[in-house]
């Protein structure tokens, strides 16, 4: 009994410490929290508009062209690493879409690309920046701000509302400044 009050303290600062550290790691990796649902972008076509668009199209297994899209997938080997390019050419930005795993902003809410890309009907699907893991670098998607804490010495990928592309970084300019230049931003 004298033993065990000696190391009483030890024991419980110990058993706090790993329940803490055991928290973080699942609260980092595990935990899901979810903090805005993001609006379905699923427009509502009828199904003539899709049978049409169906039809009109041409696909191989490394190309799709129909009337407002063009894409040619290339497969690379360099450095001992097989890189794969998608050339894509659209007729107007609004058929770039972007997507959320399951449709919510949050943290460590995952979904396999090939899911999301069948809910939101995509012909082709990139996964990407993973903002979950990180606390800090914006997110705007469709025009809506979601995290405006700058990332120092991170640069992003801005599409404006005309479909142009310009690489920006954090420590020059605002969330909002991008916003009101028109990032991603839905007609």
């Amino acid at each position: 009994m004298h033993r065990f009050k000696k190391h009483w303290w030890g024991m419980i600062s110990s058993v706090i410490l790993i329940a803490f550290t055991g928290y973080m790691l699942m609260d980092t990796f595990l935990l899901t929290k979810v903090y805005v649902v993001a609006n379905d972008k699923k427009e509502n076509k009828s199904d003539n508009d899709t049978e049409n668009e169906q039809q009109e199209a041409v696909s191989t297994g490394t190309t799709y062209s129909d009337d407002n899209i063009q894409i040619t997938l290339t497969e690379y080997r360099e450095n001992d690493t097989t890189v794969y390019v998608a050339d894509i050419v659209l007729s107007s930005p609004e058929y770039l879409q972007t997507a959320f795993a399951q449709s919510s902003y949050g943290r460590n809410v995952t979904e396999k690309t090939s899911e999301m890309a069948q809910d939101a009907g995509a012909i082709l699907a990139i996964n990407g920046d993973y903002y979950g893991a990180q606390e800090k670098g914006y997110v705007i998607r469709d025009g809506v701000l979601y995290r405006d804490t700058a990332k120092t010495d991170q640069q992003d990928l801005v599409i404006y509302e005309d479909g142009t592309m310009k690489i920006i970084s954090e420590d020059e300019v605002t969330a909002e400044e991008l916003l009101e230049e028109g990032a991603n931003r839905r007609k």
